[in-house]
C-alpha cells in the first residue's frame, strides 16, 4: 500500500482539540488526495469523569492527556462501569452503570442481517459534512492508552468499532478479543481494518478491560483513511510479538511514537462476488497468485500423466 494514499484524518495535523467541537477553516496540505480537514469536527462519549478528561482528549498528538469514562459515586453513576476484578485472572467485564452506554449495531447485508445490542462505555467523533459524500473509506485505526499503574493494564481487551451515517443507525466496522497488553513502552497499536461502506460517524465501544480495572482511559484514537473501497491485503497477526516491530510506513501517523501493527481483521467476505473498487495503479496478490496457482495445477498434473504412463 502506497502510504501517500492514506489520509490521516484524526488526529487533525497540527491542530489539537481544546473542546469537543472544532472547526477547521484554512485548508490542510498533508496528503496526496483531495481532502483538506475542513469543516467541523465534533467528539461525544458516553460518560466522562471531569472537565479534564472530556472524549476529545483521544483524538489529539498528546499522550499525557487522555479521555477517562466515569465510576462509582461521580456524576451520578451507581457502580462502576467495568467489574473491576480482583484477581490477574478474569478480565474486568462492562456491568453498566450510565443510561447512555447501549449501542445497536446492524451489520452490513454482505455479513449479516443480524441486530445486536453491544453494551460498553464509547467515544465518536463526527467528520466534516463534507466527508460523507467522497469516497473515504477506514483503512486502519490505531489505539493508545496510558502507561500501567501498580501493574494494572490498560489496553482494552474486548472492544468494537462501528460506523453510522446519521448518528443514529450503526453498522459493524471492527471487533477485538485480546489477552492483556502491557502499554509500558508507550506505543500506538494500529488495526488493520475492511470496511467497504462509508460513513461520517465513527464509535469505539469498549466492552471489557484486563483485570483489575473500573474505568477506560483511552489516550489516542487515531483514524487513517483510503480515498477509494479496496481489500486490505495487509490482513495479519502479530499480537504476541512485542519485539522491535513497527509499521511499516510510520511516515502515515501523526507523532513520532512507534506502532506495533497487531491485526486479526480478515479480507472482506463477498456476497455474491460483490466487487470492490481496487485502486488500478497497483497490483494485487491475485494478480500475481492466480498465474502461479495455474502453473501449479499445470505441473501436477504432467507429472501424475507421466506416472501413470510410466
Amino acid at each position: 500500500m502506497n502510504s501517500k494514499n492514506i489520509i490521516k484524518v484524526v488526529p487533525i495535523t497540527n491542530n489539537n482539540f481544546t473542546s469537543n467541537e472544532i472547526t477547521i477553516k484554512t485548508p490542510i496540505n498533508d496528503n496526496d488526495s483531495n481532502f483538506s480537514h475542513t469543516g467541523n469536527y465534533k467528539v461525544t462519549s458516553s460518560s466522562y469523569s471531569n472537565n479534564d478528561t472530556q472524549a476529545y482528549n483521544a483524538f489529539n498528538s498528546l499522550s499525557n492527556r487522555y479521555w477517562q469514562c466515569n465510576y462509582n459515586g461521580n456524576n451520578g453513576y451507581s457502580k462502576d462501569p467495568y467489574t473491576n476484578s480482583q484477581n490477574n485472572i478474569i478480565n474486568s467485564s462492562f456491568q453498566g452503570s450510565g443510561d447512555n452506554t447501549t449501542t445497536k449495531i446492524e451489520y452490513p447485508a454482505m455479513f449479516s442481517s443480524e441486530v445486536q445490542y453491544i453494551k460498553g462505555e464509547w467515544i465518536q467523533i463526527q467528520l466534516p459534512d463534507d466527508f460523507i459524500k467522497e469516497d473515504y473509506y477506514l483503512y486502519n485505526y490505531s489505539i493508545l492508552t496510558p502507561k500501567p499503574s501498580d501493574k494494572i493494564k490498560t489496553f482494552p481487551t474486548r472492544f468494537m468499532v462501528v460506523g453510522s451515517t446519521d448518528g443514529t443507525k450503526w453498522e459493524y466496522i471492527d471487533q477485538q478479543n485480546l489477552e492483556p497488553i502491557d502499554t509500558t513502552v508507550q506505543r500506538p497499536i494500529v488495526f488493520n481494518v475492511n470496511s467497504p461502506n462509508k460513513y461520517s460517524y465513527y464509535r469505539l465501544i469498549i466492552i471489557e478491560m484486563p483485570p483489575k480495572n473500573r474505568v477506560v482511559r483511552i489516550s489516542q484514537w487515531s483514524l487513517n483513511f483510503l480515498p477509494y473501497s479496496t481489500i486490505n491485503i495487509e490482513a495479519y497477526s502479530n499480537l504476541y510479538d512485542q519485539t522491535n516491530h513497527t509499521c511499516s510506513d510510520n511516515s502515515i501517523f501523526n507523532n513520532n511514537l512507534k506502532y506495533l501493527s497487531y491485526n486479526r481483521s480478515n479480507p472482506v467476505k463477498k456476497k455474491e462476488d460483490v466487487n470492490l473498487s481496487i485502486d488500478k495503479n497497483e497490483t494485487t496478490n491475485n494478480d500475481v497468485l492466480l498465474p502461479i496457482f495455474c502453473l501449479s495445477i499445470l505441473a501436477i498434473s504432467i507429472i501424475f500423466y507421466n506416472k501413470k504412463n510410466n
